[in-house]
């Protein structure tokens, strides 16, 4: 489908500027176990995540965050 095309043309990008780039999927974090887009996630409109899903995905992207940038306790 459209969105894993997209997706894997940002990891392929990502994967050419390791120094530089880290590609964070948040597909398992916004899916269900089958695999599909779960609705509790998306906004309104269909497209965009939700306030709720907003926060999911800022906390997975933070966590990455704190992890490569900063010193360990």
């Amino acid at each position: 489908d459209q969105m894993r095309r997209i997706n894997d043309a940002f990891l392929r990008e990502a994967q050419e500027r390791p120094a530089r780039v880290r590609y964070l999927s948040i597909w398992k974090l916004l899916s269900t176990s089958s695999g599909a887009f779960d609705p509790q996630w998306r906004g309104g409109d269909g497209v965009h995540l939700n306030t709720a899903g907003g926060q999911r995905v800022a906390r997975f992207v933070m966590r990455a965050v704190k992890a490569d940038w900063l010193p360990p306790l």
